[in-house]
C-alpha cells in the first residue's frame, strides 16, 4: 500500500489547496474510498475531490 493510499481525503485535497467546506461531503468520501463503492452524486464538492483523489470512483 502507498502513502498515497494511507491517506485521508481531507489530507490529500489539502496537499492540492483545494478547501470543501462540508464536513459531510468528505466523511462520504471517505466512506466511499474506504469501502470501494462508486459514489453516485450531483454536488460540484465530490467532483471536485474526484480530480484530485483518484480513489473516488464517481457514477
Amino acid at each position: 500500500m502507498s502513502e498515497s493510499d494511507k491517506e485521508t481525503v481531507p489530507v490529500s485535497i489539502g496537499k492540492k489547496g483545494i478547501t470543501i467546506r462540508s464536513t459531510i461531503d468528505l466523511l462520504i468520501a471517505q466512506t466511499a474510498i474506504e469501502n470501494n463503492l462508486y459514489l453516485l452524486h450531483d454536488d460540484k464538492d465530490f467532483s471536485l475531490i474526484a480530480q484530485v483523489d483518484e480513489r473516488l470512483k464517481e457514477y
